[in-house]
């Protein structure tokens, strides 16, 4: 029962868009209800297993791991309690919920049943690409009605052309994984299964190219070269290389003022993609002199973006409601504590130690998000948090036992 509910979530994350009713108080969205199931099915099954001395010596081992998720969680519900009011108490609330305390603790669950070979981690890549697969297909059915964006993009029933591809982008990957363990001897594949798995790759890939994404596809390439030219064995390497580009990156966008005075910027007219961002930066920037402690609060930046509107030309992008960049959009909303603990937490994704034997698969996929989350904010949409949280625990966490044949 707890493997099925949790299979189950891992296909249906886009449900978050069907809303279910709670009495008079309100709704929540399904994947919430699922993630929330699956959180109480797993603590009542180490619960009658008695695995109190297990759980003991996980945190032990682990601890660090656990002390930087607890000060991400609290850091974020600080910030919530000291800017909470009432326009913002519900949508704050809805926030912290969705975006980091479910899929934290969903997360840590698998893990924690990883560990004691209770599931079959690489099952869920299989169970996630299958759903990728499955959505990919729903938009032919979209494309074939005509149903794009007003700039000729293909969203399905996402809110964006971006949190689509964001979907698909992994699960390219995850297919292309598989494909490179079945050329050794660590998968053995029928005919007929590398024929459902290639045509699997190319819908997903088709349906990328209609998203127009160009994030996506930076990131996805990216990720590819390391897949495809750093042995699975050494990955530990691609995890140095995306650590030194986020710090890079992280770096540019932070000082982007003299950057931009010494290439003597000057937005175009009509605004591109580009400007778009770099106003979004900028405006960030100035969100965030003022509270950079404790944050503003999740849920606060589109309010925050829009009442600062008069220190700069007209916003060529007014519906922004994050940061486009993972880490500036924690350091943003969940404050200093968030930004850090967040820090310290892929510094132990990327540069673990050696003796230790990812599971390539997820690590891949973490790293992708990571790759993504520069020019985006791959950590603020239901589904993706979720998988975003999964790649982290399981990257490099899964024992050496639970090998790829076993799925």
């Amino acid at each position: 029962m707890t493997n099925f509910l949790i299979y189950l979530t891992v296909f249906l994350l886009p449900v978050y868009f069907i809303r279910v009713p709670i009495g008079n108080i309100g709704t929540i969205n399904l994947l919430d209800c699922l993630l929330a199931a699956s959180i109480a099915v797993q603590l009542y099954a180490f619960r009658v297993r008695r695995d109190r001395n297990f759980l003991i010596r996980m945190a032990k081992k682990y601890w660090h791991v656990f002390l930087f998720l607890l000060l991400f969680i609290v850091s974020f519900l600080f910030s919530y309690l000291t800017n909470i009011s009432a326009q913002n108490s519900i949508d704050g609330l809805g926030v912290l919920k969705s975006f980091v305390i479910l899929p934290i603790l969903f997360a840590v669950g698998i893990f924690l049943l990883a560990q004691k070979e209770k599931i079959r981690p690489n099952l869920l890549l299989v169970i996630f690409f299958a759903s990728a697969v499955a959505q990919s297909l729903i938009g032919y059915a979209y494309a074939l009605q005509d149903h794009f964006t007003y700039d000729s993009r293909l969203r399905i029933f996402y809110e964006s052309p971006n949190q689509f591809a964001m979907i698909l982008a992994p699960a390219i990957l995850i297919g292309l994984y598989f494909l490179q363990c079945s050329s050794g001897k660590s998968l053995v594949l029928k005919n007929y299964q590398k024929f459902l798995l290639l045509t699997g790759i190319l819908s997903l890939l088709f349906s990328l190219y209609l998203t127009h994404s160009h994030g996506a596809w930076i990131a996805l390439v990216t990720s590819f070269t390391m897949l495809a030219l750093i042995p699975i064995k050494r990955l530990r390497i691609a995890g140095t290389l995306t650590l030194f580009l986020l710090i890079i990156s992280s770096l540019m966008i932070f000082n982007l003022s003299p950057i931009l005075s010494f290439f003597h910027y000057v937005p175009s007219a009509p605004a591109t993609a580009i400007d778009s961002r770099i106003t979004i930066y900028t405006a960030s920037q100035k969100i965030s002199s003022k509270d950079r402690f404790l944050g503003i609060g999740p849920g606060n930046f589109q309010s925050k973006y829009l009442s600062i509107q008069p220190f700069f030309s007209p916003f060529p992008q007014w519906a922004v409601p994050h940061a486009h960049n993972n880490i500036l959009h924690l350091f943003i909303e969940g404050g200093t504590g968030a930004m850090l603990s967040f820090a310290f937490l892929i510094f132990f994704l990327c540069c673990r130690q050696k003796t230790k034997k990812p599971s390539a698969g997820f690590f891949i996929v973490a790293v992708y998000l990571l790759l993504h989350g520069i020019v985006d904010t791959t950590l603020w949409k239901n589904d993706v948090s979720v998988l975003w949280w999964l790649a982290f625990m399981l990257s490099g966490t899964v024992s050496n036992s639970q090998s790829i044949e076993r799925s």
